[in-house]
């Protein structure tokens, strides 16, 4: 990490940080040395391309640097993420080198269907391969505290994550926290090494292993039976049927005959 890395990992732990350190600069150009080398590994061993993802504020150069040295300063902690082609989460490092600890994360948002058990098992089954001091968050709506067990507690008590009043859980939140190497150098035992196995161990126990949710495609309802047409119904006039009308046709006939026409009406004077 450089000349400046003994300097400033002091100075975070003191809080004796302050802008215009040349040191913290220096410091902050370092991480994202790492960070790209970190990528550049990740390519090398997936075979596919591997980008950090800067904030809209951090877009530049100058932005960047200025933002980790700010972080640096108020909170002795340097962050970054990368985005790896069809990872269900991106991977998110964090160095909080006032409390010697390294963080690797992901989000992944849960199903949109069905309830928090079935939310929680569905993330569970996909860990089989996750360390045991696994970090879960479960978020939930409209809630801002959140449930949060490490995973080798969920699989014995999956009720940890359960949200109370069964509300829905949205995401989850999946962290691995290793201790900050404190040496310089390169190698065991050092910062740098630190950093590149937490973001391998989350990649290769988590992220290759969980696929994000897809809701189902609609489904076609049961086919209807054909609607078959109506047929011609055939009436069956019987021979005594047939008689009568005509009978009573005849009788009408012969009343016509023998009733006399009316006169015209006579035309007035």
């Amino acid at each position: 990490m450089g000349p400046s890395w003994t300097a400033v990992r002091d100075g975070a732990r003191a809080n004796t940080l302050r802008h215009g350190d040349p040191n913290l600069g220096a410091m902050a150009a370092r991480w994202d040395d790492l960070v790209r080398y970190i990528s550049l590994e990740l390519m090398k061993d997936l075979g596919t391309n591997v980008k950090q993802i800067l904030r809209p504020s951090e877009r530049s150069a100058k932005t960047r640097l200025s933002a980790l040295c700010d972080s640096l300063v108020s909170d002795g902690r340097v962050h970054a993420e990368l985005a790896i082609p069809d990872a269900a989460g991106t991977l998110e490092l964090m160095a909080d080198l006032r409390a010697r600890l390294i963080t690797a994360s992901t989000r992944i948002d849960a199903p949109r269907d069905g309830r928090a058990r079935g939310r929680v098992s569905w993330l569970l089954k996909q860990l089989q391969e996750a360390p045991d001091d696994l970090r879960i968050e479960a978020k939930i709506a409209y809630a801002q505290a959140t449930r949060t067990a490490t995973l080798a507690e969920a699989r014995a008590n999956p009720e940890t994550l359960y949200p109370e009043s069964d509300r829905d859980i949205l995401q989850f939140v999946l962290t691995l926290t290793r201790n900050a190497g404190v040496n310089r150098d390169a190698g065991q035992g050092s910062f740098s090494d630190s950093v590149i196995a937490v973001s391998k161990d989350l990649y290769s126990g988590v992220l290759q292993h969980v696929r994000g949710w897809k809701p189902q495609p609609p489904r076609l309802g049961k086919p209807q039976p054909p609607v078959t047409p109506p047929t011609e119904r055939i009436v069956d006039i019987s021979p005594r049927v047939t008689e009568a009308l005509e009978e009573a046709q005849e009788e009408m006939e012969e009343i016509a005959e023998k009733t006399p026409p009316t006169p015209p009406a006579e035309e007035g004077p």
